[in-house]
């Protein structure tokens, strides 16, 4: 996979990364893996996506009901919170395998839920540098160059 690593010193810059990408690679089947320690800015990336591709509705957090679903101007998106799984199986009984095949995906913590078996088309990690904000996301994909992310 091609990397970039960008460095984001405020929510607006991780906003504003987010809508380059979104730009790049807004089709309706892909999937992202979001990773990085708690609180590193995951769910916060999965709400920038989502307004991108054009959800008016409220946006929450699937920390606790694991999923939630959104129709939008690219077709249907899931965003999944991997944190409480612990096995592929816990995914799968949620209908990932039958989505995966025709919906987006923003997945976090897939490392939860084994990261062999999910194969993702952008990979993100999101790094906490300081206690100020600061971050280091870095992105990866073997569909296009990342680093069209700098320009």
């Amino acid at each position: 996979m091609q990397q970039v690593s960008i460095d984001i010193t405020s929510e607006q810059g991780l906003a504003d990364l987010v809508t380059k990408l979104y730009k790049v690679q807004s089709q309706q089947h892909c999937i992202i893996h979001l990773r990085g320690e708690l609180g590193a800015g995951k769910t916060t990336f999965a709400r920038y996506w989502l307004r991108a591709c054009g959800v008016q509705e409220p946006i929450r957090s699937p920390s606790y009901p694991v999923l939630y679903s959104y129709t939008t101007q690219n077709g249907q998106w899931h965003h999944f919170d991997c944190y409480r799984l612990s096995g592929i199986e816990q995914l799968y009984a949620l209908g990932y395998a039958e989505i995966a095949d025709s919906d987006g995906i923003l997945l976090e913590w897939p490392e939860n839920v084994s990261d062999d078996a999910l194969k993702a088309d952008i990979e993100v990690e999101i790094k906490l540098l300081q206690d100020d904000g600061c971050r280091k996301v870095i992105v990866s994909s073997d569909g296009f160059d990342p680093a069209v992310l700098l320009n």
